[in-house]
């Protein structure tokens, strides 16, 4: 069946309704709308307006929704034409000439609703008549128009455009392949999903039911896969996920293999979200690497005899970014773990992490969070300095500002209180611990794997000196209290303090060890738990 014969329906009653409007102008609308329900900017552009308008889209999120309708002044998004295709599981719209149905089949499962295997890529193979490749909206929209009955791709593809979804072929239980994005140093990640509708109206827990066949094909492979809820009601829009293992796990405790049960508060949104980009995309790295990076420690410990060393990337060339980073951070730690007593006085330790692609390391990489109990112990008094330029937070994703502000509450945890620097300048100052004397740890944006030394130079003690005093006296987090601090720091990330809290709070209860476990012996959850549940508990005084 070629879908380019199946016209897709252009959404007239959303071009009636915008009227005397520009594309741009109800886009701008709508923003202000979300921006004032949500605490949130919202992202929409013409071109949002544009694919709805085209009938790409049929469904926006709810947010999105309720936006719409309060700028255009109607009480029902029906009447601005939008619906929801899961209602009509035949339908099959948004297709371009581009790509093709290779197999039309119901799957043997209760919620099967008439799923579609597809190929979204190498199109231009396939179809004589298509003049060039399709480009990553149009491969989007095909996907979504054509199957995606309970709006997990649509919304996936909303909230975080950089994530890319495709229908494997066979499909071997894998209902989409979500691809996470790479970053500034990860690589990204593949995580298999299998998506049901939700059966339960109970708060506290979504129920899905799996067919223990396609369960199986699911979890066979030694690969991270989810099993995701779709809350189908009318106004909920959202989607519940637990890792495919732990959900196997869950169903034969149970002796009810088909009934999986997942904690509503594995919500996915840019909290959960973020932690499973950066658990996956961390545990990938390390598991592909784990014989090499043993090797490479083992051969590097050599170095731990200097007060200083300066060490290249070609003493590991063959290793991924995240994987020498993970081998930077791990000599820097033992390095300033041994040169403690040199200090004395209560030290800062000044840090470079900026985005949260550096700092998740701090809630996943096991011996960071080993080395801030060891560094919590020198009692109080300890800060630890950011800087965090504006211009950062502009071109940082919510889901990574998240994981920023979930590592200030992780080293307040700690007693370690924070202090931010918004000042560009201090940006390439190297990391150090400055406690009398001076100790320099350096890893993060680095042209090698590590620098590091037990003294400084009179001109970079003089630095270090002004860079602490910077941090310490023009802190824009400064506040008597934790609480204090990381509501002052939410607000600079732009983060809604009472959802951010609020989301903790029921994550903290839970942990994220049935949602995003951790594969790799070099990984934890624990900073994960230990944050969400310290910051779940704090008030606003």
């Amino acid at each position: 069946m070629d879908v380019s014969k199946t016209p897709r329906q252009a959404n007239q009653q959303l071009r009636r309704a915008r009227d005397h409007l520009s594309q741009d102008q109800l886009a701008d609308l709508a923003n202000r709308e979300i921006e004032r329900a949500t605490g949130r900017p919202g992202t929409l552009t013409a071109k949002s307006i544009s694919d709805w308008e085209c009938g790409w889209y049929t469904w926006p999120a709810k947010p999105t929704r309720d936006a719409l309708c309060v700028a255009l002044g109607v009480d029902d998004p029906a009447a601005l034409g939008f619906h929801q295709r899961r209602s009509q599981p035949d339908a099959v719209t948004g297709a371009t000439p581009q790509a093709v149905i290779l197999g039309c089949h119901e799957q043997d499962h209760p919620d099967s609703m008439k799923r579609r295997t597809f190929l979204l890529d190498g199109v231009a193979t396939l179809s004589s008549s298509a003049t060039a490749a399709p480009s990553t909206a149009q491969a989007v929209a095909v996907a979504i128009g054509s199957d995606d009955h309970l709006g997990f791709a649509s919304a996936v593809a909303e909230q975080w455009p950089a994530t890319t979804l495709r229908r494997p072929i066979p499909d071997l239980g894998t209902d989409w392949q979500l691809s996470l994005p790479a970053g500034r140093s990860l690589d990204g990640a593949e995580v298999a999903i299998q998506v049901h509708a939700d059966y339960n109206t109970a708060d506290n827990l979504a129920t899905i039911q799996t067919e223990p066949r396609r369960l199986e094909q699911l979890t066979r492979p030694r690969h991270r896969a989810l099993l995701v809820a779709a809350d189908d009601r009318a106004d909920a829009d959202a989607y519940y996920a637990i890792d495919a293992r732990a959900a196997v796990s869950q169903a034969e405790s149970r002796s009810q293999r088909q009934a999986v049960a997942i904690p509503r508060a594995y919500l996915l949104d840019d909290l959960t979200y973020g932690a499973l980009w950066a658990v996956a995309s961390l545990d990938d790295a390390m598991l592909s690497d784990d014989g090499l990076l043993d090797r490479h420690r083992r051969d590097l410990t050599h170095y731990e005899g200097l007060t200083g060393s300066a060490v290249g990337r070609e003493e590991a060339p063959d290793l991924a970014a995240a994987s020498q980073l993970w081998l930077g951070s791990e000599f820097c730690a033992r390095h300033v773990l041994r040169n403690l007593d040199r200090l004395d006085t209560p030290p800062l330790f000044w840090t470079r992490e900026q985005r949260g692609e550096e700092a998740s390391t701090w809630l996943l990489w096991r011996h960071k969070v080993t080395y801030l109990q060891r560094t919590s112990r020198l009692g109080t008094g300890i800060t630890r300095g950011f800087c965090v330029p504006e211009h950062l937070i502009d071109t940082s994703p919510r889901h990574e500002r998240v994981l920023l502000l979930l590592t200030a509450a992780l080293m307040e945890a700690f007693g370690i209180r924070i202090c931010v620097t918004p000042e560009p300048g201090y940006g390439d100052v190297e990391g150090f611990v400055l406690g009398g004397r001076a100790i320099v740890a350096n890893w993060v944006r680095t042209p090698g794997l590590w620098h590091v030394d037990t003294t400084a130079a009179r001109n970079q003690l003089a630095q270090f000196y002004e860079t602490a005093g910077e941090v310490r006296a023009h802190s824009i987090v400064d506040g008597p209290t934790p609480a204090r601090r990381l509501v002052a720091l939410a607000a600079y990330l732009r983060i809604p303090w009472p959802w951010f809290r609020s989301r903790c709070s029921e994550l903290g209860a839970r942990g994220f060890d049935e949602l995003t476990p951790a594969r790799s012996r070099l990984l934890t959850v624990d900073g994960l738990n230990l944050a969400t549940r310290y910051a779940g508990h704090l008030t606003n005084a």
